[in-house]
């Protein structure tokens, strides 16, 4: 289906993330542009597909969704579950240090997710707060 875009959520390496509303569900979503330009070549950009069908087959309270993958002549397209809470560096600039408690309930959810990733013979090799 189609999104309607809205403002920008973020920006990486390989492109950007905008919050988007499907036009027809008016579900909300993350949809991250990732430019094809940034693969060398055509079979990084195959391999990049077929990881894609991996992680869409991911099912965990802690892991972002792929929702879809829309491929466009410039850009691969992700749409995303949406975290209303946005990205957790962003709420620890926010907050300042965070009490104990909490940064421990953050690291035992963290910890879940990577062991259900794993679980699933997958390696993010970039985990970082965004």
């Amino acid at each position: 289906g189609e999104y309607i875009l809205h403002e920008k959520l973020g920006q990486g390496g390989f492109g950007s993330v905008m919050k988007g509303v499907h036009s027809e569900t008016g579900e909300v979503a993350a949809v991250k542009f990732v430019s094809k330009s940034s693969f060398r070549q055509i079979s990084d950009l195959q391999r990049v597909f077929q990881e894609i069908q991996a992680l869409r087959a991911l099912q965990h309270p802690n892991v972002i969704k792929i929702l879809d993958v829309a491929d466009h002549p410039d850009n691969v397209c992700f749409i995303m579950e949406f975290a209303p809470g946005g990205e957790l560096r962003a709420y620890v600039e926010r907050q300042g240090a965070l009490a104990e408690e909490e940064a421990r309930k953050f690291f035992r959810e963290i910890s879940r997710a990577i062991h259900y990733v794993h679980s699933k013979k997958i390696i993010h090799r970039d985990l970082k707060l965004e």
